[in-house]
Formats: structure tokens, C-alpha cells, sequence
């Protein structure tokens, strides 16, 4: 059975537990991170479609398990701290324990059976952002967590982290290694809350009032599941506008809506 972990560490976790604290508190408090902490072996593994294109190859960074495993304490500390704060509202079901895609299937069933009842007329959008991971730009990354109240220790030990990131990837016989300057890392337990919490940051400097759907008493505009969005409007004039400003303000993030995996994905019901 696979576990998140090597079995060296389980099997020696009580003998390193205090270590492994001891040197996460000291790259906090000293603000350094040992030469090569960050070193991520890139492999790319293959997707679909032409397999000479490297569109079609997703990266994924191996990381020393020392570094994963700090990565991991840091996943943890930041579900917790956005939790306690309640900043994710229940649209984003990708971030909050006990939730997962059949929350939000259920949520939008429920949703076109209410407008086919009522005969109100439902148009959606389901949003895929591309290559979201590698697209999210570093500077803008430490505005969102400090919004959202994590730890300011927490967020300078990250910055640290992908100050000093670099990897390598080889390409046939060649090791070519190189800088990151943009994305969170591929395989990385921390990266997807990263994204989220751009991308939630993002959601909520947006104006929906006028253009979200009404049931009720009840305004919905979204759901979202971690980096995928269902838009949701009354007509096809609000969903283009509402798709354009969530177009601008993800790219403010560095996330760029992938419209042609979205160009036939609007549905209507009513």
C-alpha cells in the first residue's frame, strides 16, 4: 500500500518528529533554506494527443521527502487557518473538509430542476483554466494569503521555499536545470491550496450584483470545485459578461481561461 510518505520516515516518525520540528522552526526563524531544500527532479508524463508536443506532457516535480514532508505541515496549517476564518464560502467545495464533487453535481441538479420547475431560464458556463498550476505568478501569490490571515512567519517561510526552487528536467540524454519564476509546483502538497486561494482571491474581487442567478431569495453565481467554475446567469448576455470578468481578473492572477476546452461547454434549461 502507498502511503504519503517513505517507509523510513513512518517507520522512525516518533525518533524524528522532534528533528524534522526543530529544523522547520529554524528555516522560520532563521528565514534560510539549505542549498538545494527546494531542488525538484521535474519528469513529464504523457496526457494525450501528440506525444512530441510538450502541451501534452504533464510536469510533475519529485521532491526530497524532507521537503514534502514540511510542505505537507505547511498544507495542513493553511486549511486550517482558512477554515477557522470561514473565508471559503460554501460555492468552493475544493478546499473545506468533507466535500467533494457530488456536493456541487447535487447543488447544480437541484439548480436546473428548480428553474425547469419554475420555468426560469438557466445558462451555465463550466470554466477550465489552462495549465492553471504553472500559470499562477509568484508575486501575486503572497497578497492573497496575507488577505486571508495566514501566518506572516508562514507566509515568509514560503516565499523562502520558492525563492530558492529550482529543478531540473531531462530531455533525452540532457539535464537541463533552471530557475522557477512562475506556477507552484506540480506534485507539491501545497500547490493546490496555493491555487485555490488565488483563484478564490480572484472570485472575490469580482462584482457579480446584476448578473448572477436568482432562485427565490436565493443568488448563486458560481460553484467552484478547487480550479473548476460553473458560471451561472439568466441569459447569455450575463454569462458572457460574467466570463469576461472572471477572464480579467484571474489574469491579473496569471490564470488564463482555456476557451477552447470552454467554447461549446454553455448549457440552458427553463
Amino acid at each position: 500500500m502507498q502511503t504519503s510518505f517513505s517507509s523510513g520516515l513512518r517507520i522512525l516518525s516518533e525518533i524524528l518528529a522532534s528533528p524534522i520540528a526543530q529544523f522547520s522552526n529554524d528555516i522560520m526563524r532563521t528565514k534560510t533554506v539549505p542549498p538545494g531544500f527546494a531542488f525538484a527532479n521535474t519528469i513529464l508524463l504523457y496526457k494525450n494527443g501528440d506525444p512530441t508536443s510538450v502541451t501534452n506532457h504533464r510536469p510533475i516535480s519529485l521532491l526530497s521527502t524532507l521537503c514534502k514532508v514540511l510542505t505537507k505541515v505547511f498544507t495542513r496549517r493553511l486549511r486550517n487557518t482558512i477554515e477557522e476564518r470561514l473565508t471559503l464560502p460554501p460555492e468552493q467545495a475544493g478546499f473545506g473538509k468533507n466535500f467533494s464533487t457530488v456536493d456541487h453535481m447535487h447543488a447544480l441538479s437541484t439548480v436546473a430542476e428548480k428553474c425547469h420547475e419554475f420555468n426560469i431560464q438557466l445558462c451555465a458556463a463550466f470554466v477550465d483554466f489552462k495549465k492553471a498550476f504553472d500559470c499562477v505568478e509568484l508575486p501575486m501569490l503572497w497578497q492573497p494569503l496575507e488577505s486571508f490571515g495566514v501566518d506572516p512567519n508562514m507566509i515568509k517561510t514560503v516565499q523562502l521555499l520558492y525563492a530558492n526552487s529550482s529543478a531540473a528536467v531531462r530531455v533525452g540524454n540532457q539535464l537541463a536545470k533552471f530557475e522557477l519564476q512562475r506556477g507552484v509546483r506540480q506534485g507539491d502538497s501545497m500547490s493546490p491550496s496555493l491555487c485555490t486561494i488565488v483563484l478564490r482571491y480572484a472570485l472575490n474581487s469580482i462584482d457579480w450584483r446584476g448578473k448572477s442567478l436568482k432562485l427565490g431569495t436565493k443568488t448563486l453565481s458560481y460553484l467552484v470545485y478547487a480550479d473548476d467554475i460553473v458560471l451561472l446567469a439568466h441569459n447569455h448576455e450575463d454569462l458572457e459578461s460574467m466570463t469576461e470578468m472572471l477572464y480579467l481578473a484571474a489574469a491579473q492572477m496569471g490564470l488564463q481561461i482555456n476557451f477552447i476546452r470552454n467554447e461549446n461547454e454553455v448549457d440552458e434549461a427553463g
